[in-house]
């Protein structure tokens, strides 16, 4: 058995949306809208994406490109990942974006939207292993990054398990990576200072967000969920693991900066011309009213 018709869940979603949150459908759009943006003066453009619903195609799956043999057909796999035709967005969404682009005069552009938009690639035998390994595997590839940081020689077969990196979930932006390289090119190409914003993984993170050439072209600043487990509980991991897994994953991922899988907690930013202040507060427990609030990371964004 599987989850079903993509297209028949994706209509029922809209459904159970519209019926579950208090909120009134658009009236006579089959296609219900929900990306909008929002303007501060002069300050801030606020786009509010649907990366979820409206214009998506189905998500690729590894599995899909197995071959007869049982091999991964990696070649197959990334021709499909790079498919400039491929749509998170859908057209009419990715035109009005642009307009709004083009129209805005304010400081600073930020994209409100539910995905993580950073490359998340993680060294190939992470993604290959099972649940109860990951955690394992990432740490014995942590350990030939400090090996090779100390001055060691790796071997051939070290190196390629540290250089060989695939996308972790292609359920985000990592599964549309052509499309996200338009997007990020909208605001670069017109000079204009972009931030991104993000949920989905409950969990905190920070990422750079790269072109092609390497070079960043914005910043991403996820948020923690206020009572939902992430990452942590998805791999069986408890705080010691969870946080030696927060510190291993920014010196594999090249893009990443900062995460924190342990704690849950909420994101705060603040605007100003000059600066943007973005900080990360984590609770002490969520079984209750008794609670203390601690600030655990803090980025200016100064452009």
């Amino acid at each position: 058995a599987d989850e079903g018709d993509f297209f028949a869940r994706r209509t029922a979603a809209i459904q159970a949306y519209y019926e579950w949150l208090p909120i009134r459908p658009p009236m006579g759009d089959g296609n219900p809208q929900i990306y909008r943006s929002f303007e501060f003066g002069n300050l801030v453009n606020l786009y509010m994406l649907d990366t979820r619903v409206i214009g998506r195609e189905k998500q690729l799956n590894m599995a899909d490109y197995k071959r007869a043999d049982g091999q991964f057909d990696g070649k197959a796999f990334m021709q499909a990942l790079h498919n400039p035709d491929r749509t998170l967005l859908g057209r009419a969404q990715f035109n009005w974006l642009a307009d709004e682009v083009k129209q805005s005069s304010a400081r600073w552009q930020v994209l409100g939207q539910q995905i993580l938009m950073g490359k998340m690639h993680y060294p190939a035998e992470v993604l290959t292993s099972e649940r109860e390994a990951v955690a394992g595997a990432i740490e014995g590839l942590l350990g030939l990054l400090k090996k090779q940081q100390a001055g060691a020689t790796l071997s051939e077969e070290e190196l390629a398990r540290l250089a060989t990196k695939l996308p972790y979930n292609l359920d985000a932006w990592d599964g549309y990576a052509a499309e996200r390289d338009k997007v990020l090119s909208l605001f670069s190409d017109a000079q204009k200072s972009l931030l991104v914003i993000a949920g989905d993984t409950h969990n905190g993170w920070v990422n750079k967000l790269t072109d092609n050439s390497g070079e960043t072209v914005a910043m991403e600043y996820a948020t923690p969920s206020v009572s939902s487990p992430g990452m942590e509980g998805y791999l069986g991991l408890n705080t010691a693991q969870a946080k030696r897994l927060a510190d291993a994953l920014p010196l594999l991922i090249d893009d990443l900066s900062y995460c924190n899988l342990h704690e849950r907690g909420y994101m705060t930013m603040s605007f100003t011309l000059s600066m943007v202040t973005t900080q990360w507060h984590y609770v002490s427990n969520i079984s209750n009213e008794n609670y203390t609030v601690f600030t655990r990371h803090t980025e200016r964004f100064v452009n």
